[in-house]
Protein backbone atom coordinates (compact mmCIF):
# COMPACT_ATOMS: atom_id res chain seq x y z
CA UNK A 1 0.00 0.00 0.00
CA UNK A 2 1.98 3.37 -1.35
CA UNK A 3 -0.22 5.09 1.28
CA UNK A 4 1.03 2.91 4.62
CA UNK A 5 4.54 3.92 5.54
CA UNK A 6 4.16 0.86 7.74
CA UNK A 7 3.37 -1.25 4.72
CA UNK A 8 6.84 0.47 2.63
CA UNK A 9 8.65 -0.39 5.70
CA UNK A 10 8.21 -4.15 5.44
CA UNK A 11 9.41 -4.46 2.17
CA UNK A 12 12.38 -5.46 2.11
CA UNK A 13 15.54 -8.09 0.35
CA UNK A 14 14.46 -7.09 -3.30
CA UNK A 15 16.19 -9.52 -5.62
CA UNK A 16 17.04 -7.51 -8.85
CA UNK A 17 16.32 -4.13 -10.33
CA UNK A 18 16.01 -3.67 -14.08
CA UNK A 19 15.84 0.00 -15.40
CA UNK A 20 16.47 1.15 -19.59
CA UNK A 21 17.80 5.22 -19.03
CA UNK A 22 17.26 7.29 -20.74
CA UNK A 23 13.50 6.99 -21.59
CA UNK A 24 12.84 6.91 -25.63
CA UNK A 25 9.04 6.61 -27.36
CA UNK A 26 9.70 5.64 -30.95
CA UNK A 27 7.05 6.23 -33.98
CA UNK A 28 6.76 3.41 -36.05
CA UNK A 29 3.98 4.40 -38.76
CA UNK A 30 2.85 1.39 -40.79
CA UNK A 31 0.18 1.22 -43.32
CA UNK A 32 -1.95 -1.80 -44.13
CA UNK A 33 -3.36 -2.91 -47.27
CA UNK A 34 -5.68 -5.26 -48.85
CA UNK A 35 -7.88 -6.16 -51.50
CA UNK A 36 -10.21 -9.01 -51.82
CA UNK A 37 -12.76 -10.77 -54.77
CA UNK A 38 -15.66 -13.30 -53.84
CA UNK A 39 -18.36 -14.67 -55.44
CA UNK A 40 -21.16 -16.94 -54.75
CA UNK A 41 -21.96 -19.75 -57.71
CA UNK A 42 -25.24 -21.76 -57.18
CA UNK A 43 -24.42 -24.93 -59.24
CA UNK A 44 -27.53 -26.64 -58.08
CA UNK A 45 -30.49 -25.89 -56.30
CA UNK A 46 -28.73 -27.29 -53.23
CA UNK A 47 -25.13 -26.89 -54.12
CA UNK A 48 -23.70 -23.46 -53.32
CA UNK A 49 -19.78 -23.09 -54.10
CA UNK A 50 -17.71 -20.07 -52.73
CA UNK A 51 -14.86 -18.72 -53.97
CA UNK A 52 -12.16 -15.88 -52.88
CA UNK A 53 -9.11 -14.56 -53.47
CA UNK A 54 -7.40 -12.03 -50.85
CA UNK A 55 -4.75 -9.79 -50.81
CA UNK A 56 -2.59 -8.60 -48.04
CA UNK A 57 0.29 -5.84 -47.71
CA UNK A 58 1.51 -3.58 -45.44
CA UNK A 59 4.15 -0.96 -45.64
CA UNK A 60 6.85 0.08 -42.33
CA UNK A 61 6.03 -3.32 -40.42
CA UNK A 62 9.13 -4.54 -41.57
CA UNK A 63 11.47 -1.84 -40.48
CA UNK A 64 12.28 -1.22 -43.85
CA UNK A 65 12.56 2.10 -43.87
CA UNK A 66 15.07 2.18 -41.07
CA UNK A 67 17.93 4.90 -41.43
CA UNK A 68 21.36 2.64 -40.55
CA UNK A 69 23.04 5.88 -40.92
CA UNK A 70 21.52 7.25 -37.20
CA UNK A 71 23.84 4.89 -35.60
CA UNK A 72 27.50 5.73 -34.31
CA UNK A 73 28.65 2.29 -35.73
CA UNK A 74 27.74 -0.26 -38.14
CA UNK A 75 25.01 -2.71 -37.35
CA UNK A 76 25.67 -6.17 -37.87
CA UNK A 77 22.79 -8.54 -39.96
CA UNK A 78 20.31 -5.50 -40.59
CA UNK A 79 19.76 -4.53 -44.44
CA UNK A 80 16.38 -2.49 -44.52
CA UNK A 81 16.32 -2.21 -48.32
CA UNK A 82 16.03 -6.73 -48.80
CA UNK A 83 13.12 -6.63 -46.26
CA UNK A 84 9.11 -6.57 -47.20
CA UNK A 85 6.55 -9.17 -47.44
CA UNK A 86 4.69 -8.40 -50.93
CA UNK A 87 3.37 -12.41 -51.96
CA UNK A 88 0.63 -12.92 -49.52
CA UNK A 89 -2.18 -13.99 -51.47
CA UNK A 90 -5.07 -15.89 -49.48
CA UNK A 91 -7.47 -18.28 -51.70
CA UNK A 92 -10.97 -19.32 -49.95
CA UNK A 93 -13.14 -22.22 -51.31
CA UNK A 94 -16.47 -22.83 -49.54
CA UNK A 95 -19.44 -25.82 -49.81
CA UNK A 96 -22.75 -26.23 -49.11
CA UNK A 97 -24.92 -29.15 -49.90
CA UNK A 98 -28.67 -29.20 -48.81
CA UNK A 99 -28.71 -33.05 -49.55
CA UNK A 100 -32.69 -33.64 -49.23
CA UNK A 101 -33.43 -30.01 -50.59
CA UNK A 102 -35.53 -29.45 -47.51
CA UNK A 103 -32.81 -27.76 -45.30
CA UNK A 104 -32.82 -30.72 -42.72
CA UNK A 105 -29.36 -32.03 -43.82
CA UNK A 106 -26.95 -30.15 -44.30
CA UNK A 107 -23.32 -30.61 -45.32
CA UNK A 108 -20.25 -28.15 -45.13
CA UNK A 109 -16.86 -27.90 -46.29
CA UNK A 110 -14.65 -25.12 -46.45
CA UNK A 111 -10.54 -24.10 -47.28
CA UNK A 112 -8.95 -21.06 -46.71
CA UNK A 113 -5.50 -19.22 -46.60
CA UNK A 114 -5.27 -16.32 -43.73
CA UNK A 115 -2.61 -13.76 -43.41
CA UNK A 116 -1.92 -12.32 -39.74
CA UNK A 117 -0.72 -8.46 -39.95
CA UNK A 118 2.33 -7.72 -38.08
CA UNK A 119 2.36 -5.57 -35.08
CA UNK A 120 4.71 -3.27 -33.86
CA UNK A 121 5.07 -4.23 -30.58
CA UNK A 122 7.68 -2.26 -29.18
CA UNK A 123 9.87 -5.04 -27.78
CA UNK A 124 9.87 -6.16 -31.54
CA UNK A 125 10.50 -3.07 -33.82
CA UNK A 126 11.18 -0.60 -31.52
CA UNK A 127 13.32 -1.92 -30.45
CA UNK A 128 15.97 -1.60 -33.75
CA UNK A 129 15.44 2.39 -33.36
CA UNK A 130 16.91 2.51 -30.13
CA UNK A 131 19.63 0.46 -30.68
CA UNK A 132 22.64 2.18 -28.54
CA UNK A 133 20.73 5.15 -27.49
CA UNK A 134 19.32 3.20 -24.06
CA UNK A 135 21.62 1.98 -21.48
CA UNK A 136 20.39 -1.38 -19.54
CA UNK A 137 20.82 -0.93 -15.93
CA UNK A 138 20.49 -4.56 -13.75
CA UNK A 139 21.07 -4.55 -10.07
CA UNK A 140 21.00 -7.62 -7.70
CA UNK A 141 20.09 -7.24 -4.59
CA UNK A 142 19.78 -3.58 -4.94
CA UNK A 143 18.54 -1.23 -1.60
CA UNK A 144 15.61 -0.30 -1.48
CA UNK A 145 13.50 2.18 -2.17
CA UNK A 146 16.25 3.63 -3.86
CA UNK A 147 18.39 1.13 -5.74
CA UNK A 148 20.85 3.87 -6.84
CA UNK A 149 21.22 4.92 -3.58
CA UNK A 150 21.98 8.53 -4.66
CA UNK A 151 24.28 7.79 -6.93
CA UNK A 152 24.48 8.64 -11.06
CA UNK A 153 21.80 5.52 -12.35
CA UNK A 154 24.88 5.75 -15.34
CA UNK A 155 27.18 4.42 -12.68
CA UNK A 156 25.19 1.16 -12.94
CA UNK A 157 25.23 1.07 -16.18
CA UNK A 158 26.13 -2.75 -17.85
CA UNK A 159 29.77 -2.52 -19.19
CA UNK A 160 31.17 -4.78 -21.60
CA UNK A 161 29.53 -5.42 -25.19
CA UNK A 162 25.85 -4.31 -25.88
CA UNK A 163 22.78 -6.64 -26.07
CA UNK A 164 20.50 -5.64 -29.13
CA UNK A 165 17.72 -7.08 -30.53
CA UNK A 166 16.66 -6.97 -34.48
CA UNK A 167 14.66 -8.32 -37.18
CA UNK A 168 15.49 -11.05 -39.50
CA UNK A 169 15.71 -9.82 -43.02
CA UNK A 170 13.59 -12.53 -43.89
CA UNK A 171 10.77 -11.69 -41.51
CA UNK A 172 7.11 -12.33 -43.21
CA UNK A 173 3.57 -12.18 -42.15
CA UNK A 174 3.04 -15.09 -40.41
CA UNK A 175 -0.16 -17.30 -42.19
CA UNK A 176 -2.12 -20.20 -41.72
CA UNK A 177 -4.42 -23.15 -43.57
CA UNK A 178 -7.40 -23.37 -42.13
CA UNK A 179 -9.83 -26.56 -43.45
CA UNK A 180 -13.42 -27.34 -41.65
CA UNK A 181 -15.87 -30.20 -42.67
CA UNK A 182 -19.13 -30.00 -41.24
CA UNK A 183 -22.61 -31.72 -41.14
CA UNK A 184 -26.10 -30.32 -39.55
CA UNK A 185 -29.16 -32.01 -39.16
CA UNK A 186 -32.41 -31.41 -38.21
CA UNK A 187 -33.83 -34.07 -35.54
CA UNK A 188 -37.24 -31.99 -34.27
CA UNK A 189 -38.71 -28.85 -35.40
CA UNK A 190 -36.92 -27.06 -32.75
CA UNK A 191 -33.85 -29.51 -31.84
CA UNK A 192 -30.60 -30.15 -34.34
CA UNK A 193 -26.97 -31.93 -33.95
CA UNK A 194 -23.87 -29.74 -35.76
CA UNK A 195 -20.74 -31.81 -36.10
CA UNK A 196 -17.65 -30.32 -37.43
CA UNK A 197 -13.86 -30.68 -38.14
CA UNK A 198 -11.15 -28.73 -37.87
CA UNK A 199 -7.66 -28.17 -38.78
CA UNK A 200 -5.18 -25.42 -38.80
CA UNK A 201 -1.62 -24.83 -39.64
CA UNK A 202 0.55 -22.06 -38.95
CA UNK A 203 3.40 -21.18 -40.28
CA UNK A 204 5.92 -18.23 -39.78
CA UNK A 205 5.26 -16.69 -36.68
CA UNK A 206 8.06 -15.34 -34.74
CA UNK A 207 10.72 -16.97 -32.35
CA UNK A 208 13.73 -15.45 -31.00
CA UNK A 209 17.31 -16.80 -31.84
CA UNK A 210 20.65 -15.31 -30.69
CA UNK A 211 22.47 -15.12 -33.68
CA UNK A 212 25.60 -14.51 -31.84
CA UNK A 213 25.30 -17.44 -29.04
CA UNK A 214 28.99 -18.06 -27.70
CA UNK A 215 30.34 -21.60 -28.50
CA UNK A 216 29.94 -23.89 -25.78
CA UNK A 217 34.12 -25.04 -25.96
CA UNK A 218 35.49 -21.56 -26.74
CA UNK A 219 33.15 -19.53 -25.21
CA UNK A 220 33.66 -16.70 -28.08
CA UNK A 221 31.01 -15.09 -29.94
CA UNK A 222 30.83 -15.33 -33.74
CA UNK A 223 30.77 -10.95 -33.72
CA UNK A 224 33.16 -10.59 -29.75
CA UNK A 225 32.45 -6.85 -30.04
CA UNK A 226 28.72 -7.91 -29.43
CA UNK A 227 27.13 -9.65 -26.70
CA UNK A 228 23.85 -11.26 -27.82
CA UNK A 229 22.04 -10.36 -30.82
CA UNK A 230 18.14 -11.28 -30.55
CA UNK A 231 16.72 -11.76 -33.88
CA UNK A 232 13.22 -12.29 -34.41
CA UNK A 233 12.49 -14.67 -37.08
CA UNK A 234 9.81 -16.47 -38.91
CA UNK A 235 10.22 -19.85 -37.86
CA UNK A 236 7.43 -20.67 -34.87
CA UNK A 237 5.07 -23.28 -36.47
CA UNK A 238 1.42 -24.44 -35.26
CA UNK A 239 -0.74 -27.12 -35.55
CA UNK A 240 -4.55 -27.36 -34.20
CA UNK A 241 -7.13 -29.99 -34.85
CA UNK A 242 -10.69 -30.66 -33.37
CA UNK A 243 -13.63 -32.43 -33.37
CA UNK A 244 -17.19 -30.17 -32.46
CA UNK A 245 -20.16 -32.10 -31.62
CA UNK A 246 -23.32 -29.41 -31.05
CA UNK A 247 -26.89 -30.47 -29.80
CA UNK A 248 -29.11 -27.30 -30.03
CA UNK A 249 -32.24 -26.90 -28.86
CA UNK A 250 -34.07 -23.17 -30.04
CA UNK A 251 -36.34 -21.30 -27.62
CA UNK A 252 -40.13 -22.42 -27.73
CA UNK A 253 -42.16 -23.50 -25.14
CA UNK A 254 -40.40 -21.28 -22.63
CA UNK A 255 -36.87 -22.89 -23.11
CA UNK A 256 -34.12 -23.47 -24.93
CA UNK A 257 -30.90 -25.25 -24.44
CA UNK A 258 -27.18 -26.03 -25.89
CA UNK A 259 -24.76 -29.17 -25.48
CA UNK A 260 -21.33 -29.02 -27.06
CA UNK A 261 -18.35 -30.94 -27.04
CA UNK A 262 -14.89 -29.96 -28.08
CA UNK A 263 -12.42 -32.81 -28.75
CA UNK A 264 -9.12 -30.97 -29.33
CA UNK A 265 -5.42 -31.22 -29.68
CA UNK A 266 -2.89 -28.48 -30.38
CA UNK A 267 0.43 -28.38 -30.69
CA UNK A 268 3.65 -25.80 -31.59
CA UNK A 269 7.30 -24.34 -30.75
CA UNK A 270 6.16 -21.13 -29.13
CA UNK A 271 9.12 -22.00 -25.83
CA UNK A 272 7.67 -19.41 -23.73
CA UNK A 273 9.68 -18.04 -20.03
CA UNK A 274 10.29 -21.48 -18.33
CA UNK A 275 8.44 -23.29 -21.14
CA UNK A 276 5.35 -20.96 -20.83
CA UNK A 277 3.92 -18.40 -22.75
CA UNK A 278 4.88 -15.10 -23.24
CA UNK A 279 8.35 -15.06 -23.99
CA UNK A 280 9.07 -16.50 -27.52
CA UNK A 281 12.82 -17.60 -26.96
CA UNK A 282 14.27 -20.75 -28.40
CA UNK A 283 15.25 -22.60 -25.41
CA UNK A 284 18.18 -24.51 -26.75
CA UNK A 285 19.72 -23.57 -29.89
CA UNK A 286 21.75 -26.72 -30.13
CA UNK A 287 18.03 -28.88 -30.32
CA UNK A 288 15.00 -26.86 -31.64
CA UNK A 289 12.90 -29.86 -31.34
CA UNK A 290 12.88 -29.67 -27.48
CA UNK A 291 10.17 -26.61 -28.01
CA UNK A 292 7.87 -28.49 -30.40
CA UNK A 293 5.30 -30.26 -28.23
CA UNK A 294 1.40 -29.39 -26.54
CA UNK A 295 0.44 -25.75 -26.79
CA UNK A 296 0.29 -23.78 -23.88
CA UNK A 297 -3.20 -23.54 -23.96
CA UNK A 298 -3.84 -26.88 -24.83
CA UNK A 299 -7.27 -28.80 -23.67
CA UNK A 300 -8.39 -32.16 -24.64
CA UNK A 301 -11.60 -32.56 -23.79
CA UNK A 302 -14.26 -29.37 -23.17
CA UNK A 303 -17.52 -29.31 -22.41
CA UNK A 304 -20.24 -26.33 -22.34
CA UNK A 305 -24.19 -26.51 -21.08
CA UNK A 306 -26.27 -23.70 -21.35
CA UNK A 307 -30.06 -22.97 -21.48
CA UNK A 308 -32.52 -20.68 -20.53
CA UNK A 309 -36.01 -21.27 -19.11
CA UNK A 310 -39.13 -18.70 -18.86
CA UNK A 311 -40.32 -18.68 -15.61
CA UNK A 312 -44.01 -16.76 -14.18
CA UNK A 313 -43.57 -13.20 -14.48
CA UNK A 314 -41.20 -13.22 -17.23
CA UNK A 315 -38.77 -14.02 -15.01
CA UNK A 316 -35.45 -15.78 -17.25
CA UNK A 317 -33.68 -18.25 -15.66
CA UNK A 318 -30.19 -18.77 -16.83
CA UNK A 319 -27.55 -21.05 -15.95
CA UNK A 320 -24.27 -22.05 -18.32
CA UNK A 321 -21.63 -24.68 -16.88
CA UNK A 322 -18.25 -25.23 -17.97
CA UNK A 323 -15.85 -28.10 -18.02
CA UNK A 324 -12.08 -27.93 -19.37
CA UNK A 325 -9.54 -30.60 -18.71
CA UNK A 326 -6.19 -29.70 -17.66
CA UNK A 327 -3.17 -27.63 -19.43
CA UNK A 328 0.47 -29.08 -19.68
CA UNK A 329 3.55 -27.13 -18.08
CA UNK A 330 7.08 -27.95 -18.68
CA UNK A 331 9.32 -29.37 -16.49
CA UNK A 332 12.64 -26.53 -16.46
CA UNK A 333 15.69 -27.91 -15.05
CA UNK A 334 16.03 -24.81 -12.29
CA UNK A 335 19.79 -23.68 -13.71
CA UNK A 336 21.29 -23.03 -17.49
CA UNK A 337 22.71 -25.97 -18.62
CA UNK A 338 23.48 -24.79 -22.10
CA UNK A 339 25.03 -21.45 -20.58
CA UNK A 340 23.11 -18.99 -22.70
CA UNK A 341 22.03 -16.73 -19.73
CA UNK A 342 18.61 -18.65 -19.33
CA UNK A 343 17.43 -20.56 -16.75
CA UNK A 344 14.67 -21.82 -19.35
CA UNK A 345 16.44 -25.24 -20.40
CA UNK A 346 13.95 -28.50 -19.71
CA UNK A 347 15.38 -31.25 -17.26
CA UNK A 348 17.46 -33.43 -19.02
CA UNK A 349 15.38 -36.32 -20.95
CA UNK A 350 12.07 -34.11 -21.34
CA UNK A 351 10.77 -31.88 -23.75
CA UNK A 352 8.56 -29.17 -23.90
CA UNK A 353 5.23 -29.57 -21.83
CA UNK A 354 4.90 -32.98 -21.32
CA UNK A 355 3.69 -32.24 -17.53
CA UNK A 356 -0.23 -33.27 -17.07
CA UNK A 357 0.61 -35.55 -20.59
CA UNK A 358 3.53 -38.09 -20.73
CA UNK A 359 6.03 -36.47 -18.31
CA UNK A 360 7.77 -39.57 -16.62
CA UNK A 361 8.34 -38.38 -13.12
CA UNK A 362 11.41 -40.93 -12.91
CA UNK A 363 13.42 -38.68 -15.18
CA UNK A 364 12.69 -35.51 -12.93
CA UNK A 365 13.15 -37.65 -9.89
CA UNK A 366 16.73 -38.63 -11.23
CA UNK A 367 17.12 -34.93 -11.96
CA UNK A 368 16.55 -34.18 -8.63
CA UNK A 369 18.85 -36.75 -7.46
CA UNK A 370 21.54 -35.74 -8.92
CA UNK A 371 21.01 -32.04 -7.15
CA UNK A 372 20.91 -33.74 -3.90
CA UNK A 373 17.17 -33.98 -3.49
CA UNK A 374 14.71 -36.01 -2.28
CA UNK A 375 11.60 -37.20 -4.94
CA UNK A 376 8.36 -35.79 -6.32
CA UNK A 377 5.59 -38.13 -5.45
CA UNK A 378 2.83 -38.55 -7.82
CA UNK A 379 -0.04 -37.38 -6.10
CA UNK A 380 1.74 -33.22 -6.37
CA UNK A 381 0.77 -33.17 -9.58
CA UNK A 382 -1.65 -31.10 -9.71
CA UNK A 383 -4.69 -29.92 -12.03
CA UNK A 384 -5.45 -27.28 -13.74
CA UNK A 385 -8.78 -28.49 -15.32
CA UNK A 386 -11.77 -26.28 -14.75
CA UNK A 387 -15.64 -26.68 -13.90
CA UNK A 388 -17.62 -24.37 -12.89
CA UNK A 389 -21.52 -23.29 -13.06
CA UNK A 390 -22.71 -19.44 -13.40
CA UNK A 391 -26.64 -18.89 -12.84
CA UNK A 392 -28.32 -15.72 -13.73
CA UNK A 393 -31.92 -14.43 -13.08
CA UNK A 394 -32.91 -11.46 -14.80
CA UNK A 395 -36.11 -9.89 -16.05
CA UNK A 396 -37.25 -7.14 -18.09
CA UNK A 397 -39.84 -4.06 -17.12
CA UNK A 398 -40.94 -2.02 -20.07
CA UNK A 399 -40.96 1.69 -19.86
CA UNK A 400 -42.64 2.78 -23.19
CA UNK A 401 -42.21 2.10 -26.58
CA UNK A 402 -39.75 -0.14 -27.02
CA UNK A 403 -37.95 1.10 -24.17
CA UNK A 404 -37.26 -1.44 -21.27
CA UNK A 405 -35.26 -1.44 -18.17
CA UNK A 406 -33.66 -5.00 -17.27
CA UNK A 407 -32.66 -6.16 -14.00
CA UNK A 408 -30.05 -9.31 -13.43
CA UNK A 409 -28.07 -11.05 -10.69
CA UNK A 410 -26.01 -13.40 -11.41
CA UNK A 411 -23.44 -15.77 -9.59
CA UNK A 412 -20.49 -16.90 -10.59
CA UNK A 413 -19.10 -20.57 -9.96
CA UNK A 414 -22.29 -20.69 -7.69
CA UNK A 415 -20.65 -24.18 -6.20
CA UNK A 416 -18.10 -22.70 -5.04
CA UNK A 417 -15.68 -25.39 -6.65
CA UNK A 418 -11.45 -24.60 -6.46
CA UNK A 419 -10.20 -23.46 -10.22
CA UNK A 420 -6.48 -23.44 -10.06
CA UNK A 421 -4.34 -20.93 -12.65
CA UNK A 422 -3.07 -22.13 -15.81
CA UNK A 423 0.35 -23.01 -15.64
CA UNK A 424 1.14 -19.94 -18.21
CA UNK A 425 0.17 -17.60 -15.71
CA UNK A 426 2.44 -19.06 -13.03
CA UNK A 427 0.25 -20.83 -11.43
CA UNK A 428 1.90 -24.20 -11.69
CA UNK A 429 5.95 -24.44 -10.28
CA UNK A 430 7.63 -25.64 -13.24
CA UNK A 431 11.12 -25.48 -11.50
CA UNK A 432 11.50 -29.19 -11.10
CA UNK A 433 14.38 -28.33 -8.35
CA UNK A 434 11.69 -27.25 -5.92
CA UNK A 435 9.47 -28.94 -3.81
CA UNK A 436 6.46 -27.61 -4.56
CA UNK A 437 7.11 -28.63 -8.22
CA UNK A 438 4.03 -29.53 -10.18
CA UNK A 439 1.50 -27.56 -7.48
CA UNK A 440 -0.22 -24.89 -8.51
CA UNK A 441 0.17 -22.36 -6.18
CA UNK A 442 -2.76 -19.72 -7.15
CA UNK A 443 -6.56 -19.72 -7.87
CA UNK A 444 -8.93 -18.48 -9.83
CA UNK A 445 -12.18 -16.39 -7.59
CA UNK A 446 -13.88 -19.26 -5.46
CA UNK A 447 -17.54 -17.62 -6.19
CA UNK A 448 -18.32 -14.18 -7.46
CA UNK A 449 -21.68 -12.09 -7.76
CA UNK A 450 -23.17 -9.44 -9.79
CA UNK A 451 -25.94 -7.26 -9.99
CA UNK A 452 -26.30 -5.29 -12.93
CA UNK A 453 -29.33 -2.67 -14.91
CA UNK A 454 -29.17 -2.40 -18.11
CA UNK A 455 -31.31 0.03 -20.39
CA UNK A 456 -32.40 -1.31 -23.69
CA UNK A 457 -33.81 1.32 -26.52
Amino acid sequence: NPDDPASLANLHDPLVFFALIPPINTSVPVQHLSGFIQDDWKLRDNLTVNLGLRYDVQFGSFNEDLDLNMFPVPIPYIDPSSRGDRNNFGPRLGLTWDIHKNGESVFRAGYGVYYDNIRTLNNIFGSEWRILSQYNITILNPSYPDPYQGRDPLDFAAAGPFNIQILDNNFVNPYSQQYNLGFSQQIATDLAIHLDGVYVYTLRDRNLVNINEADPVTGQRPLPEWGRIDQDQSILKAKYGAFFARLDKRFSHRWQFLLSYTLAKSVDNQPGQGGQRGFGRVTDQANYALDYGPADTDRRHTVVASGAYLLPYDITLGAVWTYRTTQPFSAIAGQDLNNDGFVTDFVPGTTRNQGNRDLDLNTVNAWRARNGLGPISESQIESTKFNALDVRVSKAFPVGGARKLELMFQVFNILGIDNLNQPFTSGQVTNALSDSFGRVLTTRPRQQAELAVRFVW
